[in-house]
């Protein structure tokens, strides 16, 4: 397959798995702050809480610091995308050989298809940024390789430069630098391309350790200079040793990787599994084979197979499913370099249809699986906004018809319980409805919501919540015609 199909194969894997998702505008949790410069100021001083300074320079740099749906539905169609692409760029340069091209292809479908990305992309506040730095990566890496390979500093200056900000951009790009660097020494060891790999571990950790450090330097120097408190909870509650029993601890993180291994039927499968019991069999091939440093080629299997876990090991809480990058790179990886040793065996003995089979269903299994279940959270997602919108529509203009005037405050009391349907999967925000949430965030959330639709509405005040909590057993509960008192200023909203 030449390089243009292959590019135009991976284009179009990805159209089906993320069109009609993409071409569907709506607002979604934590976008809704991005549509105006007042709302998402709060937004922006959070992230420099959480050390994502790069993300707020680049949203700055791409003046989208209002969101701009069309242009970050642009980003993301070109680049997303190129990241799977330039990652199977990488692999092939890396092993040194000539690769079959669907491998690649094969790498990125794994890669695409993965639900952790529909719970990723659900965030269309940050679509654009993120897909830049999803392509910044592999390039970073790329980098890295070719200054183990003797070509100029510059390239390992530019290495350390990429990892820097991509630190400062998203904590989760940590792991995959360190997935990244075990797939690249692997490889490199496999192709024989190096003579000191034990060197070479300790510059690739040099790099990481010295990135994470600047990082940290300019991520406070940025909180400094902005002037915003250092209320970091969203990051500190999730650290749950010394806050709990130790062997519950260790019962969390099992739990976590019997989920992600061997799947929890919503975001995981078992492919993680089959392929980490095919990678202690290659292990075994290569040492009956004679495999030099074999010590070092198995600490590298090791953190292939490990990094996508050191982030729940570290915490012992509820990982963020959406930022398991390093599980996704991991388990691309392993799926087509796996595959492609497989067809290497099969192929050259046969050129039968029979062999051709075995190969491609292999790997299209585990392919169908992930598309299915991310396509099932994409539609999810569309469905539970859309009903979100025409919801508030019909509160708004029944408000309306009642005497409420536009720029009323809109009180909401008892949210809706979460809706659980045969056909909709929920997990993390997908599948929550903004007016599900309302106890937890209070009116706020939704307001912002309806601001971003368009809807003339704002915020209530302490005093009107406190009214409007007093009336909760006064009126009928949504979508009655006697959910809804108007008062001068405000009006109230029963859901439940």
């Amino acid at each position: 397959m030449r390089k243009p199909l292959r590019v135009l194969a991976v284009y179009l894997v990805f159209a089906a798995l993320f069109g009609m998702w993409s071409f569907h505008h709506m607002v979604t949790f934590d976008a809704e702050g991005f549509f105006s410069f007042e709302n998402g100021a709060k937004w922006y001083e959070q992230w420099i809480v959480l050390g994502r300074w790069g993300f707020v320079g680049l949203k700055h740099v791409l003046r989208v610091v209002a969101i701009n749906p069309y242009f970050s539905t642009a980003f993301f169609l070109l680049l997303f995308p190129l990241s799977a692409l330039v990652w199977g760029f990488a692999f092939e340069r890396w092993m040194d050989d000539e690769r079959r091209a669907w491998a690649c292809v094969l790498f990125c479908a794994l890669f695409l298809s993965h639900p952790i990305w529909a719970l990723q992309f659900a965030y269309r506040n940050q679509m654009e940024v993120m897909s830049v730095a999803l392509v910044l990566a592999p390039v970073g890496m790329l980098m890295l390789g070719e200054f183990l390979d003797g070509r100029g500093r510059s390239f390992g200056i530019g290495a350390f430069a990429i990892a820097t900000f991509l630190f400062g951009c998203y904590q989760s790009f940590i792991f995959v630098y360190v997935e990244a660097a075990c797939i690249l020494l692997f490889l490199r060891v496999r192709a024989g391309k190096t003579e000191r790999p034990w060197r070479e571990l300790i510059a690739c950790v040099g790099i990481v350790v010295a990135a994470f450090v600047l990082c940290t330097l300019i991520g406070k120097a940025v909180l400094l200079i902005a002037g915003v408190p250092n209320e970091n909870s969203y990051l500190t509650n999730q650290f749950m040793w010394g806050k709990r029993p130790f062997l519950e601890n260790v019962k969390q993180i099992l739990v976590y990787i019997k989920h992600s291994a061997f799947g929890d039927g919503v975001q995981y499968g078992a492919t993680f599994a089959v392929e980490g019991i095919a990678l202690v069999g290659i292990f075994v091939a290569m040492a009956r084979k004679g495999q030099a440093r074999l010590g070092f080629v198995a600490l590298m299997l090791f953190g292939i197979l490990a990094s996508p876990f050191v982030l729940e090991v570290v915490t012992a809480g509820d990982v963020v499913i959406r930022s398991q990058f390093a599980f996704v790179l991991a388990l691309a990886f392993l799926g087509a370099f796996e595959i492609d040793l497989l067809a290497g065996v099969l192929l050259p003995r046969s050129k039968g249809v029979v062999p051709v089979l075995v190969v491609s269903a292999v790997a299209l299994a585990a392919v169908v699986f992930q598309a299915q279940q991310q396509s099932r959270l994409l539609y999810t997602d569309v469905q539970t906004m859309d009903k979100d919108r025409e919801t508030m529509t019909q509160i708004y203009y029944q408000a309306m018809a009642q005497g409420a005037r536009p720029g009323d405050a809109l009180c909401l009391v008892g949210p809706l319980p979460t809706r659980e349907t045969d056909d909709l999967t929920e997990s993390e925000v997908i599948g929550f409805s903004y007016f599900e949430v309302s106890s937890f965030y209070g009116p706020n959330k939704t307001v912002e919501a309806m601001q971003a639709y368009g809807f003339d509405v704002s915020f209530p005040t302490q005093e009107q919540l406190e009214a409007a909590s007093a009336e909760y057993e006064s009126l009928e509960a949504w979508p009655h015609a006697g959910a809804i008192k108007v008062h001068d200023g405000f009006y109230v909203v029963r859901l439940w």
